[in-house]
């Protein structure tokens, strides 16, 4: 099972309730926090380390693979600490 360390932005989760959240925002320093978002509404929560969740569909993250190859390339190692995904509409 996929933990919320390892969830994306982007990325379609079943949530507590039941229902599909499209997660807008992980934060992962100084602590875990995750934004969900569903018809406009918007939850943050701080679930604690090693919390499990359904992923139903993941991104598309060819192109941030990429990104960051180029980066440890440059730079050696690099620590992915948030991101935020957009639909675009």
């Amino acid at each position: 099972m996929t933990t919320y360390e390892q969830v994306h932005s982007g990325a379609v989760v079943l949530g507590h309730d039941g229902a599909l959240w499209g997660v807008e925002h992980i934060e992962r320093e100084p602590t875990l926090a995750v934004t969900l978002v569903r018809h406009g509404q918007r939850v943050t929560g701080w679930p604690p380390v090693g919390i499990e969740v359904t992923v139903i569909d993941q991104p598309d993250m060819s192109a941030e693979f990429w990104a960051a190859q180029n980066l440890i390339d440059a730079f050696g190692s690099v620590e992915l600490i948030a991101e935020h995904w957009e639909s675009g509409t």
